[in-house]
């Protein structure tokens, strides 16, 4: 099952972004220097940024018995072993609450994350409005497939671990 196409928010974060990296980022940096070479070096900074960003955005979502795959778009899969409740959260992303380690918005929201009330979390989203919270062997991880309704039922009817 494919990850939900980013929201608007976050397409607009990444739009900014990428731009900040890859344009105005060497630019800054080869102010007043070696131009040329200077320019080479912040463009391939920028790049490598870019890259890594995108590498470990969601790309889809799969389960396996009992386990969750969260497949990234270059770096892998990351497997989770559901242990308990499987529901559509009340709360939203980012809000109220603070990255740890990850990304708030370039390719979409992933990493880990941390809101009163909710506690420390893992996030592999692209979509903030079609959530899903899976209690797992990693605690709390939040996904948005691009139907949540069939990701539930697939995790409800799991084989139990």
């Amino acid at each position: 099952m494919n990850a939900a196409p980013l929201d608007r928010p976050t397409r607009v974060v990444t739009f900014a972004t990428c731009l900040l990296l890859l344009v105005v980022f060497p630019l800054v940096v080869a102010w007043g220097e070696d131009e040329a070479l200077a320019l080479w070096i912040g463009f391939a900074v920028g790049a490598g940024v870019t890259v890594v960003a995108f590498g470990f955005a969601p790309a889809g979502y799969e389960v396996e018995g009992a386990c969750l795959l969260v497949r990234r778009q270059l770096f892998g899969s990351r497997a989770f072993t559901v242990t308990g409740k499987v529901v559509r959260p009340s709360w939203r992303l980012g809000f109220g609450g603070l990255r740890m380690f990850g990304s708030s918005g370039l390719f979409g929201w992933y990493g880990r994350f941390w809101k009163p009330g909710v506690g420390r979390y893992l996030a592999y989203v692209t979509d903030r409005s079609r959530l899903v919270a899976c209690d797992t062997d990693a605690g709390l991880v939040m996904v948005s497939p691009s139907d949540p309704d069939e990701l539930m039922a697939l995790l409800r009817g799991r084989e139990r671990p």
